[in-house]
């Protein structure tokens, strides 16, 4: 369902959107997928399976299908037949016409094969989605494929087909708009997305990542102790970090508003108005220093660049 009904394919599509294909990729998740999956899992709570169960099945799935997201490993032998692989997952993932749709596996590689849609990894794979993204931006990495669904409900003709491109394959299109599209092979010209940052910029990003990736740690820590309104500003805070560093590496001038708008709202939340019990874990010396060293780097890297 989540690759062959559009508003699923709509936020699943978000972990196939990576031109790359490693462990991060597995990591890739659409904000919405929680609830497009609870759908699915909420019938077993009538058929009484114990919550417990459930719980560590797709705990046990999900594990599982992080180590199988690499191309250092190319084969494991007679368990190739049974297990879902980093080969034949490697294949889910491709965008040639023979890969579409196949390799549907979770675990357990013998569904595809009794159903048939088992495809077998034969040379070199292009990974992402036939349209890409071309974007860093995980805003529109998370809407784009929502935004796709409104277009093409609006320019169907019929109410018949508007409802239905909520509801139809990704590659459906209406009559009027030619038919549905047919996956073309990949051409050896296409590149993958790059916006060849400043290398600046870049130094600046991987800074500012490994200092947001510790704040990440330090609340989900304290989660427990932290008062809502300090959590949702972390959590925004966060958020606006993302969209600052895409905007900043795809050379768009609103990026470098915003990131100083967020080391600037940092400074001022971390020294003034946060609590000293929950400023704690991060002196608030050592905040103001961090972000007034970020401010001052950026505007020497933007300085340079010019």
């Amino acid at each position: 369902a989540s690759h062959r009904v559009n508003f699923i394919w709509a936020t699943h599509v978000v972990h196939h959107q990576s031109e790359e294909y490693n462990l991060s990729t597995a990591l890739r998740q659409s904000i919405f997928q929680g609830l497009m999956s609870a759908p699915f899992y909420l019938p077993l709570a009538l058929l009484g399976f114990p919550p417990l169960m459930l719980l560590l099945t797709i705990t046990v799935n999900t594990l599982y299908q992080f180590w199988i997201h690499t191309q250092l490993i190319r084969s494991l032998g007679p368990l190739e037949w049974v297990l879902n692989t980093p080969s034949h997952h490697r294949v889910h993932h491709g965008i040639d016409p023979q890969y579409i749709d196949k390799n549907f596996a979770g675990m357990l590689i013998i569904w595809d094969r009794l159903f048939g849609t088992f495809q077998q990894e034969r040379g070199p794979i292009h990974y992402g989605t036939v349209k890409p993204l071309k974007s860093w931006n995980p805003l529109w990495a998370n809407t784009a494929g929502w935004v796709e669904i409104l277009k093409l409900s609006s320019a169907a003709r019929s109410l018949r087909e508007k409802l239905y491109a909520w509801i139809a394959p990704p590659e459906w299109r209406p009559a009027s708009l030619g038919g549905s599209l047919t996956i073309a092979r990949v051409p050896a010209s296409r590149l993958k997305y790059s916006s060849n940052p400043y290398r600046g910029v870049s130094l600046y990003i991987a800074g500012q990542f490994i200092v947001v990736s510790t704040v990440v740690v330090l609340m989900l820590l304290l989660q427990d102790t932290l008062p809502r309104s300090s959590a949702l500003f972390i959590v925004s805070w966060i958020l606006a970090s993302l969209l600052a560093w895409s905007a900043l590496s795809e050379h768009r001038a609103w990026g470098v508003a915003l990131e100083f708008v967020r080391q600037g709202t940092f400074l001022l939340v971390t020294t003034l108005l946060l609590p000293a019990e929950i400023a704690a874990p991060v002196p608030q010396l050592v905040s103001a220093l961090f972000a007034g060293l970020s401010l001052y780097a950026l505007h020497e890297i933007l300085k340079r660049q010019k």
